[in-house]
């Protein structure tokens, strides 16, 4: 059995989670290399994977949010108890890793408070940003929902031991004095072995995945494709992601050589990225963008928007394109440098791979939370070789 840290790692991840092997398998057994512990979660039905070769182990408790107000403080007292179990029963040093500032935060704190763990809080989003509620229509509501988002964020990572983020300027609009702590900035991981590349045939595709409509910036792009149409009739772009025809049609926006998709299973989305010659996201707010890294690891170029963490996930002119943020003029012209230019889509795809191969794998991602634990809980950080690295834009 490998050497594995001397404390006990538990991580509380959102949810609801419907298939646990699909969405946390690979998250527990690729962080089951170097350390021992539990993921837990929640679900509309309890379910288990069980820790191999002494690794981590994935728990789903039930909390249906709509139906059972008390559901929450139940899913929190299931959690603490796994807690107290570790840190009490079992007398191991623990470790709590919550995946954002909100209901996994919370639910942290509590571990914090009732066992003495040290606590490490992870910002999954750009909170602070104007635009990351865009797509909720009503102003004063989006001010509401962004001032509570940012008390309550401020209030967990209060209590929080050290703060891991995406990039460096990510968590503008928090408390100053909440955020005043170690903390460091790397990816979030990607299984890489899913995007593997199977040797597809290019096509002249452009290809976008997600959701929600404004905040991905698909109404900028929508527009400058439509004026990029006359020069390369033979391109296409595929829209994958929820929801997004329909608010095209109501804005009027144009739609000749754009498919709608829909939302696509990772297994079915592999290849159409694969097949494109290249990744867009226009988003007016990202805090990372798994689409990048998952298109990075197939060899794809991606063009992305000058905002918040993708210039930092893609170097502009080296493993990617960057355009200004809502700027229509700007995508236009990259979209066009792109379309027009098989060589320099070969060399920023073969960039892209080189980059993700090295800097945004499964061993890498272990390696840097190794070293935070390291520091954190004054132990080794194994495996032993694991020190920080750090990428030509990285922390």
């Amino acid at each position: 059995m490998k050497t594995r840290a001397p404390f006990y790692l538990l991580i509380v991840r959102n949810g609801p989670v419907w298939d646990l092997e699909k969405t946390l398998g690979f998250f527990a057994r690729t962080l089951g290399t170097a350390f021992e512990g539990e993921i837990c979660t929640f679900g509309n039905k309890p379910g288990h994977l069980p820790r191999g070769d002494g690794g981590m182990e994935v728990r789903r408790y039930v909390w249906n949010q709509h139906r059972n107000p008390f559901a929450r403080l139940w899913y929190t007292m299931r959690v603490v108890a796994r807690a107290w179990r570790a840190r009490w029963i079992q007398r191991r040093k623990l470790v709590m890793v919550a995946y954002d500032p909100f209901q996994s935060g919370l639910v942290g704190a509590v571990v914090k408070w009732t066992t003495g763990a040290t606590f490490v809080c992870e910002v999954n989003g750009v909170y602070g940003d104007d635009d990351n509620l865009i797509d909720v229509a009503d102003a004063a509501q989006r001010k509401k929902k962004k001032d509570s988002m940012l008390r309550t964020g401020s209030f967990v990572l209060r209590q929080a031991d050290f703060i891991k983020i995406l990039f460096p300027e990510q968590l503008h609009g928090f408390d100053p004095d909440a955020i005043d702590k170690p903390r460091t900035w790397f990816f979030d991981l990607i299984d890489a072995e899913m995007f593997k590349k199977s040797g597809q045939e290019t096509q002249k595709r452009i290809l976008f995945v997600g959701y929600p409509f404004y905040r991905k910036g698909i109404d900028v792009l929508l527009q400058a494709w439509a004026r990029t149409r006359d020069a390369f009739p033979e391109w296409e772009l595929s829209l994958v992601g929820f929801g997004l025809e329909p608010v095209a049609e109501e804005l009027g926006l144009p739609t000749e050589g754009v498919d709608f998709v829909g939302p696509q299973p990772p297994d079915a989305l592999v290849p159409q990225m694969e097949a494109a010659a290249g990744l867009i996201l226009p988003s007016r707010s990202e805090g990372m963008g798994r689409v990048l890294l998952e298109a990075a690891h197939l060899g794809r170029p991606r063009l992305g928007s000058r905002v918040g963490g993708i210039p930092y996930y893609i170097e502009d002119d080296v493993d990617g394109l960057l355009f200004e943020p809502e700027d229509v003029d700007s995508l236009e012209a990259v979209l066009r440098r792109f379309m027009g230019d098989p060589e320099l889509r070969e060399r920023l795809g073969a960039a892209a791979f080189e980059r993700a191969s090295r800097w945004f794998s499964a061993d890498e991602y272990v390696r840097r939370y190794a070293a935070v634990f390291a520091d954190l809980t004054g132990t080794p950080a194994p495996p032993a070789e694991a020190a920080p690295a750090t990428s030509p834009t990285g922390s």
